[in-house]
């Protein structure tokens, strides 16, 4: 699972992110990973009530179904969420598969 890894990751970054997935998966295994959905990016200063800077990256859904197919991962699931009362922004979920090998 990485979770909300891909939100750390430079928009120009994610193909060789999700290459490197595909590499560690083994034939068949999947992973899971989520982000915000949108464009550009968002900086903050803190979290929760910390200090703790950092900036995401926002994606759109069909943005990371393309990347995990040009990786050569298939994609099992790709749905967004609405935010929950106390979240600004949709949330995105992706589960892809490495293809098993074909004899």
């Amino acid at each position: 699972m990485a979770f909300y890894s891909v939100i750390h990751v430079h928009r120009m970054e994610l193909p060789s992110v999700l290459d490197e997935f595909r590499r560690v998966l083994r034939p068949g295994g999947r992973t899971l990973f989520s982000a915000h959905e949108g464009r550009g990016e968002v900086e903050r200063e803190e979290f929760l009530d910390e200090p703790a800077p950092f900036v995401a990256t926002l994606f759109e859904l069909a943005e990371l179904e393309e990347a995990c197919q040009a990786a050569g991962l298939t994609v099992v699931r790709a749905e967004r969420r609405p935010p929950y009362p106390s979240e600004s922004t949709v949330r995105l979920y992706v589960e892809a598969a490495r293809p098993e090998i074909v004899r």
